[in-house]
């Protein structure tokens, strides 16, 4: 029965979230990035992309980009410059108007911040998808980093105010 692998996987993610949160200052904290929008995935070892809505797009509502942050024991720029070079981070819509690509803001010892580029984009029903480059899954690029043991990746929504 699924419930018995559900269980573990649910307790891994939070002890995982929790070890993100701690230790980054406020305006780079997921834990603030959360409270103000809720819009958030996390990059699974066998997956090699993940979709998530975000919500209350900026100028209707608060976010106005995304942000990606490891757990407490690999907050370091160039582990985030490790990962930024294997991702393609795209903003698509439900919509003609298709995808395109975000690039970084940001990139520091707490977190890539990737806003949205709001002169070529409806802000409606947005989706950001983040997949890796070559089609590996995301665990294969986290072995060839140079990371601590155990590395969680969330990414969330990101307000005007954090980005």
């Amino acid at each position: 029965m699924m419930t018995g692998n559900i269980k573990p996987s649910l307790q891994c993610a939070i002890a995982a979230l929790t070890g993100i949160m701690c230790g980054l200052p406020a305006s780079a904290n997921p834990a603030d990035w959360l409270a103000s929008s809720g819009d958030f995935a996390t990059l699974h070892r066998d997956a090699s992309e993940v979709t998530f809505f975000v919500n209350n797009i900026y100028p209707m509502g608060g976010n106005c980009g995304v942000g990606i942050a490891f757990n407490r024991t690999n907050r370091h720029e160039r582990y985030y410059r490790e990962l930024q070079a294997h991702l393609k981070v795209e903003s698509t819509y439900l919509n003609s108007n298709g995808a395109y690509e975000l690039q970084p803001s940001s990139i520091s010892r707490h977190s890539i911040l990737y806003p949205f580029n709001y002169a070529s984009s409806q802000h409606r029903d947005t989706h950001v998808t983040i997949s890796t480059k070559d089609g590996s899954t995301f665990g294969e690029v986290f072995k060839t980093m140079s990371v601590y043991y155990d590395i969680h990746v969330l990414v969330s929504a990101v307000s005007c105010e954090q980005l």
